[in-house]
């Protein structure tokens, strides 16, 4: 007769840390930089609760940086991330083209369009829309690896919500 183990639920304390340093020179033209690491606490993900699997940490170094592009209302929006965990690692790296529709102090607006770069398997373009401090945008990734999706669809939909 087979045996099904009996699983106790499991529980796991986890925390990620992080600093982030910008320099404003002014409205649009600023840089800044920060590390973060995640699952410091490297939880147990296994699940039965007599075996042990850490989750590794994660570690993160992004930069972030605006230029306006002379006299105009566009700005020059270059970023990266280099992210690595145990034996993996992954570099973004990309810039954004924002263009200032109203800059005024209570009505600030723009749009911007990106295009970014993940090593070694991807690149994707974005575009959003800003409002104040409010950014909506989307993004659609362009599979530059030889891995296929096993689903086989053209297109995908998701969200992804920023507070």
């Amino acid at each position: 007769m087979l045996k099904i183990p009996h699983l106790e639920p499991s529980f796991f304390f986890n925390f990620s840390a992080g600093i982030y340093v910008e320099k404003r020179i002014s409205e649009r033209k600023r840089i800044g930089a920060g590390i973060s690491s995640f699952n410091v606490a490297e939880p147990n993900l296994a699940l039965y609760a007599t075996s042990q699997e850490p989750l590794p940490i994660r570690n993160n170094i992004h930069f972030f940086s605006s230029v306006p592009l002379g006299s105009s209302n566009f700005d020059l929006m270059p970023a990266g991330q280099f992210q690595f965990q145990g034996i993996h690692d992954e570099l973004l790296i990309g810039s954004a083209f924002r263009y200032h529709l109203s800059e005024a102090s209570l009505d600030k607006r723009s749009v911007q369009i990106g295009f970014w770069g993940r090593t070694r398997d991807a690149a994707y373009l974005s575009a959003g829309f800003t409002k104040n401090n409010l950014f909506i945008g989307g993004s659609y990734d362009f599979n530059l690896s030889k891995i296929e999706n096993g689903i086989r669809i053209p297109w995908r939909l998701g969200s992804e919500h920023h507070l």
